[in-house]
C-alpha cells in the first residue's frame, strides 16, 4: 500500500487553494483507491508573518524554541504538493524543509504545477532559472504541469513529466452542488484591482477569496482605498470552499481577477471572464483552446476537459 503525504491548505490567504486540495486529494484517491493519505498543511515554521504583513512588520517567533516542521514527522512513500510551489517566494519560506528533502531524497510529486505570480502574463525568466537550479537538487519523482510555459521550462527535471490541467478541474468530480433557491445571479470576484464596471441584468454577489480581512494589513497601508473598498463590497466570507463551490456552480457568470474564481465557474459548465494580470491565467490558456477568456465571458467544452482528465488519471496510475 502507498502512501502519500499531501502537503496543502493556505486557504486563509487565498480561498481558491481549497480548490487544489479538493481536486489533488480527488486524483490520488481515485487513481490509487487502497492507497494511504497523509493531509498536511504546507505551512512553514520557519518564516510565520503577522497577519501577512512581512515587508513592515519583519519576521515574528524567531525566539521561540520549540518550533518544528509537522510535514517530516511521517513516513511516506511520496510526498505531494499543488501549484506555484515552482516559484521564488515557496523555497525561500521552505528552505530549510527544502534542504530536508534534497538531503533524504523522499520522492516528490507536483500535481498542476506552476510558477510565480510575477505581475504580469509571463514568468520571470530569471526567477524560473534559479528555480531549475534548486529544483534538479531533489528527488522530483513526477510533475504534472498546469499550463504550456511549466511544462516546457521544467519537465526534463522529473522522472516523470506531463503536460496536463489544474487540479481545480477535478472539481466537478469531486463535488456535487446542490440547487440554490436564488436564481439568475453573476459573481463579482475581486481581490487585487477595483471592480470593473460590468453590465448585467442579474443580480451580483461579490466575494473574495481573501477569506481574513485581517491577512491584508500590509495591503491596507499600502493600498487603503482599494483594500476598504473591495472588503466593503463583500456579500459572503467563508473559509469553508465548499460554500465558494455551491456559488459558483449556481451563477451564470464569474467575473474576477482569481483564476480559479474562473476555474470554478467552468468546471461547473458556466461562464467566466478573467481580468488579471497573473501568469496563471496560462492554465485557462491550456484548456480553452484559444478562446479570448479576457474579452469576454467563456466557456469550456466539458467533453475536450473530460478526456484530458481521464488521460491526466491514466499518467498517474501508470508511473506511480
Amino acid at each position: 500500500m502507498k502512501t502519500f503525504i499531501y502537503c496543502g491548505g493556505n486557504t486563509m490567504d487565498n480561498l481558491g487553494n481549497g480548490f487544489l486540495d479538493i481536486g489533488a486529494l480527488y486524483q490520488i484517491k481515485k487513481a490509487f483507491p487502497d492507497s494511504k493519505i497523509i493531509s498536511i498543511s504546507n505551512t512553514s515554521p520557519e518564516k510565520s508573518y503577522f497577519f501577512g504583513a512581512k515587508h513592515m512588520f519583519g519576521k515574528f517567533g524567531k525566539r521561540k524554541k520549540n518550533k518544528f516542521d509537522l510535514r517530516i514527522q511521517f513516513d511516506g512513500d511520496y510526498y505531494v504538493f499543488t501549484a506555484a510551489c515552482l516559484c521564488d517566494s515557496w523555497f525561500d519560506i521552505n528552505a530549510k524543509f527544502i534542504d530536508w528533502l534534497e538531503k533524504t531524497q523522499n520522492k516528490v510529486i507536483i500535481l498542476g504545477a506552476s510558477g510565480s505570480d510575477s505581475g504580469s502574463l509571463k514568468y520571470n525568466l530569471d526567477e524560473l532559472k534559479r528555480i531549475r537550479n534548486r529544483v534538479s537538487k531533489i528527488n522530483l519523482h513526477m510533475m504534472i504541469s498546469r499550463d504550456d510555459d511549466t511544462f516546457d521550462i521544467f519537465s526534463d527535471l522529473a522522472n516523470f513529466s506531463y503536460n496536463g490541467i489544474d487540479c481545480a478541474m477535478f472539481l466537478s468530480d469531486a463535488f456535487f452542488p446542490s440547487k440554490m433557491k436564488m436564481q439568475s445571479f453573476d459573481i463579482f470576484t475581486f481581490d487585487s484591482m477595483k471592480e470593473k464596471k460590468i453590465k448585467t441584468q442579474r443580480n451580483i454577489i461579490r466575494l473574495s477569496h481573501k477569506v481574513s480581512d485581517v491577512d491584508s494589513i500590509s495591503r491596507i497601508i499600502r493600498h487603503p482605498k482599494l483594500t476598504y473598498g473591495l472588503m466593503y463590497k463583500r456579500d459572503w466570507i467563508s473559509d469553508f470552499p465548499e460554500d465558494y463551490l455551491n456559488l459558483y456552480a449556481n451563477c451564470n457568470t464569474v467575473y474576477s481577477d482569481r483564476v480559479h474564481a474562473c476555474v470554478a465557474s467552468l468546471i461547473f459548465g458556466n461562464k467566466a471572464m478573467y481580468f488579471g494580470n497573473s501568469p496563471r491565467s496560462g492554465l485557462l490558456n491550456r484548456v480553452l483552446n484559444g478562446k479570448s477568456f479576457m474579452d469576454e465571458p467563456v466557456s469550456l467544452d466539458l467533453s475536450y476537459i473530460a478526456l484530458e482528465k481521464q488521460k491526466q488519471l491514466n499518467f498517474l496510475k501508470q508511473n506511480i
